[in-house]
C-alpha cells in the first residue's frame, strides 16, 4: 500500500514537472511571437530544420496564414543555410497558398489539443 503511494506521488511530481515545461514553453513563445525580429529568425530556423530533416529537393511548405508574408521573406536566407549546410543545391519550396496550419490560440487557450 505504502510502495502504491510512492509510486503516486512520483507520477503526479513528474505529471506536474511536465507541466509546467509546456507552460514555460508556451509562455517563451508567446515572448518570442511578440518580437517580430526573433520571430521572423525562428521562422527562418524551424524551415531549415524542417529541409534539413527531410533532404527532398522540393518542398511544399505550409503555415499559418498570419506568417505567410513573414515565412515568405525568410525563404531566401532559408534556403541558402540549408544548401550551406546539407551541402548541396537550394530546394525549390512552394509556399501553399490555399491551405493553411490553424491559427494562433488566444492567450487563455490552454494548447489541450497541441500538446
Amino acid at each position: 500500500m505504502q510502495l502504491n503511494a510512492s509510486r503516486i506521488k512520483v507520477l503526479q511530481a513528474q505529471d506536474d514537472l511536465v507541466n509546467k515545461m509546456k507552460e514555460d514553453a508556451m509562455k517563451e513563445l508567446l515572448n518570442i511571437s511578440s518580437n517580430h525580429h526573433e520571430y521572423k529568425n525562428l521562422l527562418k530556423e524551424l524551415v531549415v530544420q524542417g529541409l534539413l530533416r527531410l533532404k527532398e529537393p522540393a518542398v511544399l511548405l505550409r503555415c499559418r496564414k498570419e506568417d505567410h508574408h513573414n515565412v515568405e521573406s525568410v525563404l531566401h536566407s532559408a534556403k541558402n543555410e540549408y544548401a550551406s549546410k546539407a551541402d548541396v543545391h537550394e530546394p525549390e519550396i512552394l509556399v501553399d497558398h490555399s491551405v493553411y496550419l490553424p491559427p494562433s490560440p488566444s492567450h487563455g487557450d490552454e494548447h489541450g489539443q497541441i500538446w
